[in-house]
């Protein structure tokens, strides 16, 4: 089946799941933002630039996952989807991630492992049923007082980054079960996260 002929599948049988991983997309077709029943979406493994823009129509979609492309942005009306739970972008030179994100409230986890990124907005304190975090292998130097919002939060990964502490915020994160801080510029343990978190 070629990729015009299961778009039209698709969209002619209401499927809740599109694979289009690994087809050497330079772009979303634009038909995708037809596929009003989507509840997941595959992009993963392509060669995708530009925004896929296409994808803020798809008022149902709960899991997207654009990893290993080569995307620098992600889309500007991304706060459209109110009902995503799961995004993954890793492996993109995001290097930014935009302040949108905050208000995705349902999402329950954000995988932005190997982006490039030197910060993380301060809107992602406002993603209050986020439970799993990674943010590993980037270049990010600080982190904002807002994480200690995250009080869902039990799985949180940013190692491989250039943290030098965290923020006497963190002490909130009364969820945490697990923290993975590896290869960071710390001195010395946080006494942020000595006695006061459940780790």
């Amino acid at each position: 089946m070629d990729l015009d002929e299961i778009l039209e599948e698709c969209q002619r049988k209401k499927w809740e799941s599109l694979n289009l991983s690994h087809r050497g997309l330079v772009l979303v077709p634009g038909r995708v933002s037809e596929l009003k029943t989507l509840k997941k979406l595959f992009l993963n493994d392509n060669r995708l630039i530009l925004p896929p823009e296409e994808i803020v129509h798809l008022d149902h979609l709960e899991e997207l996952i654009l990893d290993q492309n080569q995307l620098t942005l992600l889309p500007k009306n991304i706060s459209s989807l109110k009902h995503l739970t799961y995004l993954t972008v890793t492996h993109n030179p995001l290097s930014i991630l935009p302040e949108a994100l905050g208000d995705l409230r349902e999402l329950r986890e954000l995988w932005a492992s190997n982006c490039g990124l030197v910060s993380v907005p301060s809107s992602v304190g406002k993603l209050d049923k986020l439970q799993k975090l990674s943010l590993s292998n980037n270049s990010i130097t600080t982190l904002p007082p807002q994480f200690g919002s995250l009080r869902s939060l039990q799985w949180l990964n940013l190692a491989d980054n250039k943290i030098e502490d965290v923020p006497e915020d963190w002490k909130n994160l009364q969820s945490l079960v697990f923290i993975n801080l590896n290869k960071n510029n710390f001195e010395k343990i946080p006494k942020t996260l000595t006695g006061q978190l459940n780790i």
